[in-house]
């Protein structure tokens, strides 16, 4: 039995549209809406140009006709330069998506911070 771990990218599919709706009723002081903005902008630069599903297809067909292989396997340049990063250490992975992508995912009015202390 092997397992295999896909990670796709961005496929060219109409998953986000259909699978990501967002509460109507929230309320416009929430700190939801401040992450939420966050992620809108921080999702097109880490993913600029979506990979064709067929192709996305064609890569998990090929890796499950092998008997051996890697236990993740990344689908399209973007999940293949994230996990690249993500292998480093969390911290690299951090650094890469608060100033590379401009996410920060703690809403301000919590009082929380992406900032790790050093131990």
């Amino acid at each position: 039995i092997r397992i295999i771990c896909f990670e796709p990218g961005n496929i060219a599919t109409d998953f986000a549209p259909r699978s990501m709706r967002f509460a109507q009723a929230i309320s416009p002081t929430s700190p939801y809406n401040e992450m939420r903005a966050a992620v809108e902008r921080a999702f097109p630069k880490m993913c600029p140009t979506a990979m064709p599903a067929s192709e996305a297809a064609q890569v998990i067909v090929a890796e499950m006709a092998k008997e051996s292989g890697p236990l993740r396997v990344p689908i399209g340049p973007d999940a293949e330069h994230i996990l690249k990063i993500a292998q480093h250490d969390d911290g690299a992975y951090e650094e890469y998506v608060v100033k590379e992508l401009r996410f920060d995912w703690h809403p301000s009015s919590g009082g929380a911070t992406h900032r790790r202390s050093k131990d």
